[in-house]
């Protein structure tokens, strides 16, 4: 048979091991899926459906309002607080430079602040920034939480009562966490934590005190004794020192400590923190001053059912402490317009929020600004979708960062102690941080 009439026989495709191929590849991938349902299910049991807002930061619904960026300067704050309270990936509480002469070197403090951190932890949040929130939760896991799940309020081992808003704020950031990134483990410690702080509630459901209360005491009143009885002579023999009366104080519960977003997001998580959530609301909103100072009463004492308008030896407000509690009821649309309207004025018309005001006259007690007003101002303004109020406030912001390039501040928000030496807080340039877009 000629060349030009050979056919080439072609090759049978055998479709049998191709198809049990496939099969087999199938199954093990719904085996893997089911797998990891399975898993996930049983990490997580009835996973709550958290809500992913988050008020008052760039992405929340009125976020956004500036038509300049601000990431620089919250990059210079952080790079220099890094620089001068940088301790094994967490922040110190603060830094004295070294005095001009030179006489005086450059200290930091000894302890780190979980608050510093969780307001850290905070921003990475709100920055959508994953792998930087897990690494830093872990860490500050090890460190700061105990091991039923409360935060104690710094790393030193002499202080171990936990702070009611640093355990709400770390739950808070924990459900907030899971409800963006779905990760078990924020969930488990999200549980741990709601878990412990019920427990820590009294029988109305109120949070735990915080702190203690130095009761102002009365002038003692003369009796007819004193009257009757004559003024003893001078004599060579001293009088003995009379002992002096012991103070009376109450254990006080900070109403700055009541973060109700976070009994807002915990609540869809375990249903008591509804009924939590009313009485300790109840109780901060009954702390509004007045008309003439709208701020808030710096504690509430649960035995005596009374408000503490300050707890220190004189009577002033602390404006950072008051102007937390306006900024967590503004988060769950519970501000009081009052004090709204004037944390505004101040930003807007007078030009500077101060660290404290007289509680009688409502007037500013010193010439230090509470720079953190203007970060909690400026998260109120985006929760209320005012643009010109923001810039105000980031103004204000602006104005109080060093812009020495010479100085080892330089970028950061800072002070000055009465020598007119520089001092720079962790507090101060986080709030800066999560005000800044």
């Amino acid at each position: 048979m000629p060349d030009a009439y050979v056919f080439r026989r072609k090759k049978k495709v055998r479709l049998l091991p191709v198809v049990l191929v496939a099969v087999v590849g199938l199954g093990l991938l719904a085996a893997a899926v089911l797998y990891a349902f399975g898993f996930f299910r049983a990490t997580t049991g009835d996973a709550p459906a958290f809500d992913a807002a988050l008020p008052g930061s760039r992405t929340s619904a009125a976020g956004g309002l500036s038509t300049t960026s601000y990431a620089t300067l919250a990059a210079d704050a952080w790079k220099t607080s890094q620089a001068l309270l940088g301790k094994n990936g967490f922040l110190l509480s603060e830094a004295l430079l070294a005095s001009k002469d030179g006489t005086l070197p450059f200290e930091t403090s000894d302890t780190m602040s979980a608050s510093d951190q969780l307001l850290r932890l905070q921003h990475e949040l709100e920055q959508d920034r994953r792998s930087s929130f897990l690494s830093l939760q872990k860490a500050f896991a090890s460190v700061f939480v105990e091991s039923d799940g409360l935060v104690r309020p710094s790393d030193s081992g002499t202080q171990s009562v936990s702070s009611p808003a640093d355990s709400l704020l770390y739950a808070r950031l924990l459900a907030e966490g899971y409800a963006h990134w779905h990760d078990a483990r924020l969930l488990a410690a999200c549980r741990a934590t709601s878990d412990a702080l019920l427990a820590t509630l009294d029988a109305q459901g109120l949070l735990a005190p915080d702190r203690t209360a130095v009761l102002p005491s009365p002038a003692p009143s003369p009796t007819d004794e004193t009257f009757l009885t004559p003024t003893p002579g001078p004599t060579s023999t001293p009088l003995p020192t009379p002992t002096p009366r012991p103070l009376d104080t109450v254990a006080a519960l900070g109403l700055s400590q009541a973060d109700f977003e976070a009994m807002r997001q915990l609540s869809l998580l375990d249903g008591r923190w509804k009924a939590v959530y009313a009485a300790n609301l109840a109780v901060v909103q009954g702390g509004l001053l007045g008309d003439d100072l709208p701020l808030y009463a710096e504690a509430y004492s649960t035995a005596s059912g009374g408000y503490l308008p300050f707890t220190g030896e004189h009577a002033w407000v602390d404006t950072l402490e008051s102007l937390r509690v306006v900024l967590h009821l503004c988060e769950v649309g519970q501000a009081d317009p009052r004090s709204l309207a004037w944390l505004r004025t101040q930003v807007m018309d007078t030009g500077a929020v101060y660290a404290a005001y007289d509680l009688a006259t409502g007037s500013p007690v010193s010439t230090d600004e509470c720079v953190p007003a203007y970060a909690i101002a400026a998260r109120i303004a985006r929760m209320t979708g005012d643009a010109v109020y923001y810039k105000a406030a980031i103004d204000r912001i602006d104005w109080n960062l060093a812009t020495d390039v010479n100085s080892l501040a330089d970028g950061a928000v800072f002070r000055k102690d009465a020598t007119g030496r520089v001092l720079v807080f962790a507090v101060d340039n986080l709030w800066a941080m999560l005000a800044l877009e």
